[in-house]
């Protein structure tokens, strides 16, 4: 017999397909002693029975699915002919019967709470919360059918549909059981979340309550209190007294709302004691399962019940790690990197496995790296417990992003931090002694007495050996599980040897450059400095890709069919017969050969490179080509680097006699050291490149061998999943278990920074801007007003030349847009971020830090940039775009 109810002592976890997420959660809270309203699920098999007996539900459902998510309208006419069909079809005898037992089993006639449960509801990764009907004060047999029967409709409400559509799931998918509850007729109820939905902080539990039923709550029509307490002690951190001028109360009809008397407005909803069981409550559910929970609970007679529990979907998850119960503080990677997005398992493994801090063996991760949400973060909790480090981590962090710098500080400040218990066990030391000393040495050399075109040609040397070296031992290795190891030892050697061999100029650059700042008294010429840098190699990819479009303007056929079709660059044959065209194609091989181990995003191994797809060249070149101009982007170079030589010359003519012998000295420090800053990155990405060769033919392998479907299912493994592989074990599992695993990580916007406790340290509140004026970060000085550009995906968007280049972050691969772009506003970043060193070196305004400037801004809407102050101003709505 098919069982269309269930009582809740007979459900569990793994019975939600039957029950739905409300369903589930409950019998789990029953089977764990908790204090639950008694009630009985109406299953998801009685849904179906239903669905089957209405004439045309199957038809309309169909039509809902074929929807875009964005049709609202298809959305309101479609749901509404889906609804009228459901609310007009009798619920099926065999169903019916058994509602009609389960509801005997309970003594008494109690008014019921009648909920809607739908499979996709209160999942881990999305908690659909809200999107279909809740009943309550239903009395009587047949009042309550009717209640279950819309409920069941009400699945297809325009919202529930619309929420559906935009998280890709399809009506076939979604299903729905009813949870039949006894009413609870509660004097105080709420919401209790078991960590701090705010900060994040794990430890505190966020506490909402008013009189009444909970319906008014979580309807949002009630002001309620919110008491914020810490879990460990129990101590009361903070409380807010909301109006409470309202309460929704049951009748004999069902509910009403009421007005709350004076007195009872002023006054605590809890008081301590319930307070206290409230947290005790927090503790068993959490630990029950695991994560931390949003929990709608109620009072009755003073006895505390809990009426629905879910896992709290928003918080970013705290980076896996820790050797001991000392508070940890962790900076995002993916912020210092400028890639906020995802990154595919293989690709946070490569990254980890190359980063030479700390490592002992090749096969080993980097003990300081970690991951959370497809993010990468780095344990900066021994440096900042360290006298000799605590100062420099922030200074070194406002070079690279400059929020995450006053969030570090803010830490480093609290008594909780300084009097932690214990030492982090990460192995600095060894860091000290294997890579520290040479490091040293060779900073102090370049510093004082090391010519800057010794460290010049030796930085040029390590980038051309060592991709050949690199390149040779892979080559060399013979089958599936040589070419993993191969690719293992160059990924363990790589990062160490850029590190070893250019690390410190770059450095040099820097330290130059502070101490030219106060030499000269923040004379802003000193910034003049960082522009024109001659050797810097993504000014140079850059002015090539500008020698490819000027081959192309010089030529009126090859200019008419490239405007028309860039792509035909790819079709050799549809474009050498036109003049140009040989001279054309040799030098776009040269630069592919050169840069096409880049990529936008490419410090994520699994992103193609520009040698396998080079869409977002090709779009970039075909936005250069909108300007006919020839010669435009080297006369450009030209002037910007005599104004960097006149800079220098006018620091030194008025520098004090003492002083100008060490201010001629640090000039060709800091411009050698800056035009080598990309060089580390540009040497690492060749080697990452190889790597990549490696394990795609390895993939290659294992797809022969059937242990994987395609080859890009490699991404979603890492290199000890590999070798399992290798040695015979199927993935197809496991690979589709990671891709369930990341469906939801694209919608956590990852901290910054972010500790062991979950907290989510935030930036003091800014002073008050007039409306439509943001404050960022100085990056490049200047100010420009122009249209605004926001691009979020270079590889299919194009700029315009004088257009301002607003975006999340930027890497090498964003590059080529910067040659048109007047100036740059930018989420993340800092005074060495790629997008600043660019803009300094194209002579451009740009402002970095600017959170959320993607959304603040919209393309067409005329801005201005002031690189000077880091303020953007809104100065019209947005203008008609050009496409």
């Amino acid at each position: 017999m098919t069982h269309y109810t269930l009582p809740f002592s007979q459900v569990r976890a793994a019975d939600l397909p039957r029950v739905g997420g409300k369903g589930a959660n409950l019998g789990e809270m029953v089977a764990a002693g908790v204090a639950v309203p008694d009630g009985f699920c109406v299953t998801t098999e009685a849904f179906d029975a239903f669905l089957a007996a209405s004439p045309h539900a199957a038809q309309l459902m169909a039509r809902v699915d074929a929807l875009e998510p964005t049709d609202l309208e298809g959305v309101r006419e479609l749901g509404a002919q889906l609804r009228e069909q459901l609310e007009a079809t009798p619920i099926p005898a065999e169903v019916a019967d058994q509602i009609r037992a389960a509801f005997a089993q309970v003594e008494g006639d109690p008014p019921w709470a009648v909920r809607s449960s739908a499979t996709l509801e209160d999942l881990a990764e999305a908690s659909f919360a809200g999107q279909q009907d809740t009943y309550l004060n239903v009395r009587g047999l047949d009042r309550l059918l009717d209640r279950v029967r819309a409920c069941w409709a009400s699945l297809f409400t325009d919202r529930a549909i619309s929420y559906r559509r935009q998280h890709g799931f399809g009506s076939d998918i979604a299903k729905l059981s009813v949870v039949v509850q006894r009413m609870v007729q509660s004097e105080i109820s709420g919401i209790m979340f078991t960590a701090d939905p705010l900060s994040g902080h794990r430890g505190v539990a966020s506490i909402d309550a008013s009189w009444g039923l909970g319906e008014a709550l979580v309807s949002g029509i009630v002001e309620a209190d919110n008491y914020r307490v810490d879990r460990r002690s129990g101590a009361l951190l903070h409380q807010r007294l909301g109006a409470k001028a309202i309460e929704i109360v049951g009748t004999s009809s069902g509910t009403e709302q009421r007005d709350v008397a004076p007195e009872r407005r002023a006054t605590r909803a809890l008081d301590n004691s319930q307070l206290g069981a409230l947290i005790e409550l927090a503790g068993r559910v959490e630990d029950h399962y695991g994560t931390p929970q949003d929990i709608e609970w109620c009072f009755e007679g003073g006895e505390l019940f809990l009426v629905q529990t879910r896992p709290i979907t928003t918080l970013f998850p705290i980076p896996a790690g820790g050797e001991d119960q000392g508070l940890h503080v962790y900076v995002s990677i993916s912020h210092i990197q400028v890639m906020t997005d995802p990154i595919l398992p293989l690709g946070i493994d490569t990254i980890t496995q190359a980063f030479p801090v700390g490592k002992r063996k090749i096969n080993e991760p980097c003990p300081l790296m970690r991951r959370a949400a497809g993010r990468m973060y780095m344990d900066v909790t021994p440096a900042m417990l360290r006298g000799v480090t605590r100062k420099l981590v922030p200074n070194v962090m406002t070079l690279v992003e400059s929020q995450m710098a006053g969030l570090l500080e803010q830490i480093i400040a609290r008594k909780d931090f300084a009097q932690r218990d214990g030492r982090p066990q990460a192995d600095l030391g060894f860091f000290a002694k294997d890579m520290g000393f040479t490091l040293g040495r060779n900073l102090f050399a370049s510093l004082t007495w090391r010519d800057p075109a010794v460290n010049r040609a030796a930085v040029e040397h390590l980038a051309q050996t060592l991709p050949d070296q690199w390149a040779r031992q892979i080559s060399s290795s013979g089958d599936a599980a040589q070419r993993l190891q191969a690719a293992r030892e160059v990924l363990w050697g790589a990062l160490r040897s850029v590190m070893l061999g250019a690390f410190h100029v770059m450095l040099t650059g820097m330290i130059s450059w502070k101490l030219l700042d106060k030499l000269c008294g923040n004379d802003p010429r000193v910034a003049e400095l960082a522009r024109g840098l001659d050797g810097n190699v993504t000014t140079q990819m850059d002015l090539e890709l500008g020698d490819l479009a000027d081959i192309v303007r010089t030529h009126d056929g090859l200019y008419a069919r490239l405007s028309a079709d860039i792509t035909a660059l790819q079709r050799p044959t549809e474009i050498d017969a036109l003049d140009g065209a040989a001279q054309l194609l040799a030098d776009w091989q040269t630069f592919l050969a050169t840069y096409g181990h880049r990529a936008v995003g490419e410090i994520d191994m699994t992103k193609p490179r520009w040698a396998e797809d080079p869409s977002s060249l090709l779009h970039a070149l075909s936005g250069m080509l909108r300007d006919r101009s020839i010669g435009g982007h080297r006369a450009q170079q030209r002037a910007t680097e005599q104004s960097a030589d006149q800079a220098g010359q006018g620091l030194i003519a008025n520098a004090k006699f003492g002083r100008r012998w060490l201010i001629r000295r640090l000039i060709p420090r800091m411009r050698t050291g800056l035009s080598l800053r990309e060089h580390p990155k540009f040497v690492f990405m060749r080697g990452l490149y190889l790597v990549r060769g490696a394990i795609l033919q390895v993939a290659e392998d294992l797809v022969q061998a059937q242990r994987l479907a395609k080859a890009e299912d490699i991404w979603w493994l890492n290199y000890d999943d590999i070798e399992r592989a290798v040695a015979g074990e199927s993935m197809h599992a496991l690979v589709e278990s990671r891709r369930l695993e990341y469906r939801g990580y694209a919608k956590l916007r990852p901290p910054r920074v972010i500790t062991s406790e979950g907290e989510i340290p935030r930036p003091p509140r800014a002073a008050a801007l007039p409306p439509g004026t943001f404050a960022g970060v100085s990056a490049s000085a200047g100010i420009v007003e122009g249209v605004a550009r926001v691009i979020m995906d270079p590889t299919t968007e194009v700029m315009h030349a004088g257009e301002i280049l607003v975006a999340p972050f930027t890497d090498p691969g964003w590059t080529p847009l910067f040659i048109h772009a007047s100036a740059l506003v930018m989420e993340v970043g800092g005074l060495m971020t790629h997008g600043s060193v660019v803009a300094r070196e194209y002579g451009i305004p740009a402002v970095v830090g600017l959170d959320d400037a993607t959304r603040l801004i919209t393309s067409g809407q005329r801005i201005r940039v002031d690189g000077d102050t880091g303020i953007v101003t809104i100065l019209s709505s947005a203008e008609p775009q050009q496409t």
